[in-house]
């Protein structure tokens, strides 16, 4: 009887170390932290340009007549469809805002919505301008906004007219197939000053 006791008594004492040890060998888990998940470090190469916090902004309006070949106006055909005019950026600067003014004239002859103007950034499609009924033959304002991130030291802007007279047996050559850009067309481009680092 004495045995048995003493084996129930060890019995019982090793159970209730069992969960200390337990405690003591478990290692410890740090308490959890509702953090936000950080964005992936960026590339340099991806990394946008710093701009001057305290340099002022500049505005410039680039007209065709200013940067087109003269006289400044453009007369897109169907054999001739393409027209463009080239600008340049300081390497100190950054284009924040940049908007195409086009003032163009189509075709009294054309297919209305058929007939479009695309506008190319440095052969980025920036927009589409579909010929509507209302502006055959009738002078046309249009806004096409010009996304800033293409822009850089060198750039091009390219009209594409895409023209057509009738559904079906075009003749690209014909001479109902024009689209006039006026030398009044101008880029409205908005410059800010890049953070330049003291040597």
């Amino acid at each position: 009887m004495k045995r048995k006791l003493s084996w129930m008594c060890a019995a019982v004492i090793g159970l209730s170390a069992f969960p200390a040890f337990m405690t003591a060998a478990a290692p410890a888990t740090p308490p959890l932290i509702n953090a936000e998940p950080t964005e992936p470090a960026q590339s340099p190469a991806t990394q946008a340009p710093v701009v001057a916090q305290t340099a002022p902004s500049r505005e410039v309006k680039l007209t065709f007549a200013q940067i087109a070949p003269p006289p400044g106006s453009m007369a897109l055909r169907g054999v001739n469809p393409n027209g463009g005019v080239e600008f340049g950026m300081r390497s100190d600067e950054v284009a924040s805002k940049a908007v195409l003014n086009l003032e163009y004239t189509p075709s009294p002859s054309l297919l209305p919505v058929q007939s479009q103007l695309k506008v190319y950034l440095n052969d980025e499609l920036m927009g589409v301008l579909p010929v509507t009924k209302e502006q055959l033959g009738k002078k046309t304002l249009a806004q096409v906004p010009i996304n800033p991130l293409f822009i850089t030291d060198f750039n091009r802007v390219r009209l594409e007219f895409v023209g057509h007279y009738r559904d079906v047996c075009e003749n690209p050559a014909s001479s109902t197939l024009w689209l006039d850009i006026g030398r009044n067309s101008a880029l409205d481009l908005t410059y800010n000053m890049l953070a330049v680092n003291n040597d």
